[in-house]
Order: C-alpha cells, then structure tokens, then sequence
C-alpha cells in the first residue's frame, strides 16, 4: 500500500529505493494529511520524523557514530537539537495538534533519563548511574514505537 511506503520513508533511517526517495518531508506528508495542511503542522510532523529515523538509525546500527556520547554526532546530543531546539522552540508547530502534544508529555521523560548514557565503560563502572549502548538501544526502542504510533495518530487525526 502507498501509505505504509510513505510512511516507511518517513520514520526508517535506510533511504527508499523507489521514486519515494527523490520526494521532500513536505511531499511526503502532504500525500499522508492532505495538500492543505497548515505549515506549522506539516513542520510539527516533519520534526517528529526527523526524530523516528535518528532513533531508527541507533537502533539498526545503521551510524555507530551515534553512539559517541560527547560527539555533535552522538545520539544524545542529535535528539537535543532535534526535539529541544528545533520542536520545543516552535510553538507554532505544538499548537497545530493539541493532542498530539499531549500524547507525547511522557517524551520528555525519555529525554532526561538518556542524558545519563555513556559510551566509555571505565566510566560507566566509575559512575553507577551512567548506562551503556544495550540500555540506550533498550529505552529508544521502547520511546521508537510509542513515538511512531503517537505520529501515526497524529496523522490519521489530520487525513480524518
């Protein structure tokens, strides 16, 4: 079905090999809401699949870059700009789908505890509280599917 390639390309990090790959985030979304979607809501969505494919992409090992904790490459850091920066700042965006927002109250949760990841396991038996790559891998796999179907949500509520 068209709709599960589209929606494919949008949350799997391993690029489409068809002509999906050749379309923007805004092309794809638009053919999954409709042409008339408000900007600050195709934004809202775009934002999110951002977010799917980095967590896709940890959680294949399709970039093992994104396990260097310290790195502007490192996961952690990545989601920041992601999701903090670049979502938390567009207020705009937010407001587009109230419930969305609120669905995703718990991500912010996830948020905090990946901030005690560390790739360096002489420190992780240093520091007690600081987590490797299998814990890491653990909780995004969990936040992955509870995002997606939170996204998944969204959209159907916008197609409606």
């Amino acid at each position: 079905m068209e709709q599960d390639r589209i929606i494919h390309a949008l949350t799997r990090s391993i690029p489409s090999s068809d002509y999906l790959a050749l379309l923007s985030e805004e092309e794809l979304l638009r053919q999954l809401v409709g042409a008339h979607a408000p900007p600050s809501r195709l934004r809202l969505l775009a934002s999110i699949s951002r977010v799917l494919k980095l967590m896709d992409a940890l959680l294949t090992g399709s970039d093992e870059s994104l396990l260097n904790a310290h790195a502007e490459t490192g996961f952690v850091w990545q989601l920041e700009r992601e999701w903090i920066i670049r979502l938390g700042s567009d207020e705009e965006a937010l407001a587009s789908d109230p419930d969305l927002d609120t669905d995703l109250e718990w991500f912010e949760e996830y948020h905090d505890a990946i901030q005690l990841y560390c790739h360096d396991a002489k420190h992780r038996e240093e520091e007690g509280l600081l987590f490797g790559p299998e814990e890491l891998r653990r909780m995004t796999r969990q936040a992955y599917a509870r995002l997606r179907e939170a996204w998944l949500r969204s959209i159907r509520r916008g197609s409606g």
